[in-house]
């Protein structure tokens, strides 16, 4: 390793040793070896801390920081990212596994798109590989997203730190079990930073199917929606919190009359994209016309009118 890296990778564990040395062992296996691996202990009372001191030990990329207690994930990666010795900052995990090239496929898309603060990938599920996180590719296809739901996976990610730090504060405390989307959202509302996904699989994610962590999501959701509304609200659009959560978080069946309170907001909405440019217009779009087919697939088929109205949607929204 070098005086100065190329990049700092910033992990984050806290009682994370079932799955630390495969994540570990991911980045240390990268076939581009210019980097350092920022590990934030947060307070770990299982076998984390002496995994992490064997690493440390064997690898000198390897810096070891430990928290006296356990102060959050949040907190853990505003340190880590001040602590950053490459102003190439790249996510990772501490339970997931990056392909070998990882850093090398993102390190060559940086340098060649100086403009870019923030790249992401695609993702695999490590317990069902045939399936993944597919997002836009294009910076405003992403904007487009990030207005209903997350468009960048957070352990994918390699940002520039200094405008990370110059648009923002870095992660947001608020922004509870959202942290990622919250920063994103700001990015994007600063109107001064641009977005890339690179349209191939840069990491296993392990998505822990029998750990369905019901109060986590539940909280999780509560952040996205008041996310979506400030997002919402920089477009000259104020939708209630309840309206938010209708529209992009909805859970089993909904009625026509919610479709109809959705289709009012997404009307809303599709208004703001007569004064984009064409890409954007046509980024928004085809977000709007999404989420309509998403809605009107949810709808409780309880009488004719409503299978009628489902099926005349279909039919246009194929156009």
């Amino acid at each position: 390793m070098s005086v100065y890296p190329k990049i700092s990778v910033l992990m984050s564990v806290y009682n994370g040793e079932k799955y630390l040395e495969e994540a570990i062992d991911s980045i240390l296996s990268q076939t581009f070896e210019d980097y350092e691996l920022i590990i934030i202990d947060d307070g770990s009372t299982d076998s984390s801390p002496s995994i992490l001191s064997s690493y440390a030990e064997k690898d000198m990329r390897v810096k070891v920081i430990t928290n006296e207690k356990n102060i959050g994930l949040i907190l853990s990666l505003n340190k880590g990212l001040y602590m950053a010795s490459s102003n190439l900052v790249a996510r990772m995990d501490a339970d997931d596994i990056a392909i070998p090239e990882r850093l090398k496929i993102q390190v060559d898309f940086m340098q060649n798109h100086p403009d870019i603060v923030v790249c992401g990938g695609f993702t695999t599920y490590l317990e069902n590989p045939t399936k993944g996180d597919i997002h836009a590719t294009s910076h405003e296809g992403i904007v487009a997203e990030c207005f209903f739901h997350c468009p960048v996976a957070h352990p994918t990610v390699i940002m520039r730190k200094d405008k990370i730090l110059e648009l923002t504060d870095g992660y947001d405390p608020n922004d509870l079990y959202a942290e990622d989307y919250g920063l994103w959202s700001r990015l994007i509302m600063s109107k001064r930073a641009r977005f890339a996904n690179i349209n191939k699989p840069l990491l296993n994610y392990r998505t822990h199917p029998n750990n369905p962590r019901f109060e986590y999501k539940k909280k999780q959701k509560k952040t996205a929606v008041t996310i979506q509304q400030k997002m919402f609200s920089s477009l000259g659009i104020d939708i209630p919190l309840k309206d938010v959560s209708l529209m992009n978080h909805s859970e089993g069946k909904i009625s026509i009359d919610d479709v109809k309170q959705c289709e009012f907001w997404l009307y809303k909405i599709e208004q703001c994209t007569d004064n984009m440019n064409k890409i954007e217009r046509i980024a928004f779009l085809r977000e709007i016309k999404d989420k309509k087919m998403y809605l009107w697939r949810k709808i409780r088929k309880s009488s004719m009118s409503a299978i009628l109205r489902y099926i005349r949607a279909r039919l246009y929204y194929k156009k």
